[in-house]
């Protein structure tokens, strides 16, 4: 008799943890459609319902903290950064690989100003995924801006290189790239 009423007493908290991951996904996709939509706010509200249920960020997708980046990013666009900065760091707290949590940050700071910072998220970024060629762009550009020039032609190389192995960029981002390594080499 014990078995069997421990066995139904399992059998129900499987049931309300099974029922909670369902709504957690339910409202992370929900927060997801909202971004796609630019409807940040209500996007905000869903990871918020998805995050009591999962306080892991993980919300149906496998990935720990995950919602926790993709709120991170709507408070980014609606230009609340130290609100989205906590959020990136809670995401990488419960999974130090998010590529997006680690760009998004350094998007942040370089929209703040704190060019040598977002230079540090990226260069973090890129020691985790050598390669991740939006890093690279990303910091090359950032590099290009602060007069840094041959940092910005070995970033925007190396993202051409993997590149050619992926081709994942658009064309007019490789055309662009390749010109200003050309300018950066005329200007020697």
């Amino acid at each position: 008799m014990k078995t069997i009423l421990t066995f139904l007493v399992l059998l129900l908290i499987t049931a309300e943890v099974n029922g909670q991951d369902g709504q957690a996904s339910t409202y992370f996709q929900q927060g997801y459609s909202a971004i796609n939509n630019k409807k940040y706010e209500l996007a905000i509200d869903n990871f918020e319902k998805a995050i009591e249920l999962d306080s892991t960020g993980s919300c149906g997708t496998k990935h720990p903290g995950f919602a926790y980046s993709e709120m991170g990013y709507a408070y980014m666009r609606l230009e609340k950064y130290d609100t989205a900065i906590q959020l990136l760091n809670r995401s990488l707290e419960l999974d130090s690989t998010n590529y997006n949590a680690w760009q998004n940050k350094a998007v942040i700071l370089n929209l703040q100003g704190l060019n040598g910072q977002a230079i540090d998220e990226l260069s973090n970024l890129i020691s985790i995924n050598p390669g991740y060629i939006n890093a690279y762009i990303q910091r090359g550009f950032i590099y290009n801006s602060k007069g840094q020039k041959e940092q910005a032609k070995e970033d925007f190389k190396t993202a051409l290189f993997f590149n050619s192995i992926k081709e994942v960029l658009p064309k007019d981002l490789v055309k662009h790239l390749k010109s200003l390594i050309k300018q950066i080499d005329k200007g020697k």
